[in-house]
């Protein structure tokens, strides 16, 4: 079966190759705290979401401490206290009873053990102007016993660039042309701007000694209701995926939804990390195939030539 290999721009799955798990390089462990961190203070802000889509204003209110402080930025509105926060909840819920909410981690740091700052990207949909319900969140967290708690939080809205080049100018960097510093394979992307710069373009092709080339596209935009910077990738085999980018710090995180040319789907992360202008690194987390978990992909260098 070919396999994804992580070694290029956009959506992971545009990287269809001829190696096997067996070929690549051992993957090297960790030897920091790091993951485990992320995973943990990736799994608050879930919790925090699911009990949210329940609609469950008592248990939402519950995650605040009893003196907890919620802020809006954009009018100065402050809840003060777990049942003021509560009734927030109760409102907000009757008046949209579809609201869904999706939260995006950015940053975050641990001021102490127990003491948490975190900073991210929040969505709702299911209201009756979603159009304008993303916003950035600030949120301070204190851990009582096995629980951490939100002690104060500030919403702002989420500014929104006023061209589709403002929200891609981020990925300014990657115009050019790239390769992949991968053995016994020769990858290769072009990356430029639409005549309007409305969109960014990719054309990427892999050569191997033993199989035929293979080649494809990749056009990533700014989409202007979630906000955020989405991918869609065609293959010449046929096969096909999208994806969505998020930003934290200089990492890119790109998580994809591809179908092969036999129908098989495969979804996962590409970590991108800007070493310098010339040099990013990239790999392959989380991938599934028809649901199968794959082990992780080793790190792959791209340098600009």
């Amino acid at each position: 079966m070919k396999r994804l290999v992580s070694v290029i721009l956009g959506t992971a799955v545009a990287m269809l190759a001829v190696l096997s798990i067996a070929a690549q390089p051992p993957q090297e462990k960790s030897s920091g705290a790091a993951p485990t961190r992320d995973a943990e203070v990736q799994a608050i802000l879930q919790k925090y979401a699911d009990v949210f889509n329940k609609h469950d204003a008592k248990a939402l209110a519950e995650l605040w401490s009893a003196q907890a402080v919620s802020v809006d930025a954009e009018t100065g509105r402050r809840s003060v206290g777990r049942d003021a926060i509560q009734a927030d909840f109760q409102a907000s819920f009757k008046a949209a009873p579809q609201s869904q909410l999706r939260v995006q981690l950015k940053n975050y740091r641990f001021i102490k053990a127990d003491i948490l700052s975190v900073t991210g990207e929040a969505s709702l949909t299911g209201t009756t102007d979603d159009d304008n319900n993303a916003f950035t969140f600030t949120a301070l967290l204190f851990k009582q016993g096995d629980q951490w708690l939100i002690e104060e939080a500030t919403e702002s809205p989420l500014a929104v660039p006023a061209t589709p080049y403002e929200g891609l100018k981020e990925l300014e960097w990657m115009v050019g042309s790239w390769q992949d510093d991968v053995p016994d394979l020769t990858v290769t992307s072009e990356v430029k701007w639409s005549s309007s710069k409305s969109y960014l373009l990719r054309k990427y092709t892999i050569e191997s000694k033993d199989d035929e080339p293979e080649s494809g596209m990749q056009i990533i935009a700014w989409d202007p209701r979630s906000r955020g910077i989405r991918s869609w990738t065609f293959a010449a085999d046929g096969s096909f995926g999208e994806a969505t980018w998020a930003q934290r710090g200089t990492e890119w995180r790109v998580k994809f939804n591809h179908t092969n040319a036999d129908g098989c789907l495969e979804s996962g992360m590409q970590l991108f990390n800007k070493v310098d202008d010339n040099t990013i690194t990239v790999q392959l987390i989380g991938q599934e195939v028809d649901g199968e978990p794959q082990p992780n992909g080793s790190v792959v260098k791209m340098v600009r030539k």
